[in-house]
């Protein structure tokens, strides 16, 4: 496990309370004063570090910074969408300090380099408030997709995970806070969760066969 030696924080997590109190924790009780504020997003390692030495620097490094483009909570799919693990992932953060030569997230270091903790947690706490009704309604979608083909799937079926995504997102954006609600959100995208999302047409006489 590598020692974190320096907190990097983005322009939009300064102002957080979150932001505040591990600072302030990091400052008094690691003796971490190498604080770096940045006027944007975007963390870069030294000029002229080798790959090597920008993966140790990252270990060394947490990034505060806030969850942006996608919400806290996910649909996971379990690896070969086995339909028993199909269930909501929550994340805290990217990365970890520890250094396992196994782990995968060391290949996707690549495509996300910065060992990230987010701050706007009051954002996070309502997602999971939502959650309650988001889930329920991914497996409705996936009990009438089998209800259309007529078949009891023994996994995940296509597209559900991206489906349930876009579900989410709309439940956070319209803030679809009780089962009528979701009901109603159900019934009115009917075509568009089917068609559009699970590509499939509910109204197919071909499905019925």
């Amino acid at each position: 496990m590598k020692k974190i030696k320096r907190i990097i924080v983005t322009q939009s997590a300064q102002n957080y309370p979150k932001t505040i109190e591990i600072v302030t924790r990091a400052k008094n009780t690691f003796q971490i004063n190498d604080i770096i504020y940045l006027q944007n997003e975007h963390p870069k390692f030294p000029n002229g570090y080798s790959k090597q030495q920008e993966f140790e620097y990252m270990k060394e490094t947490l990034v505060l910074t806030t969850r942006k483009s996608t919400p806290f909570v996910t649909t996971f799919a379990s690896p070969g969408n086995i339909v028993e693990n199909i269930g909501s992932m929550l994340t805290l953060n990217w990365h970890c300090a520890f250094n396992c030569q196994f782990c995968y997230l060391i290949g996707s270091s690549y495509q996300r380099p910065w060992q990230e903790a987010y701050v706007n947690i009051d954002e996070m706490e309502r997602q999971i408030l939502l959650e309650q009704f988001v889930h329920p309604s991914i497996l409705t979608v996936w009990s009438l997709v089998s209800e259309f083909q007529k078949s009891t799937f023994v996994k995940i079926p296509e597209n559900l995970k991206e489906t349930g995504d876009w579900i989410r997102e709309r439940f956070i954006k319209l803030n679809i806070d009780s089962d009528e609600k979701a009901i109603k959100f159900i019934n009115d995208n009917f075509t568009n969760i089917f068609t559009n999302h699970m590509c499939i047409d509910p109204f197919d006489d071909g499905l019925k066969k």
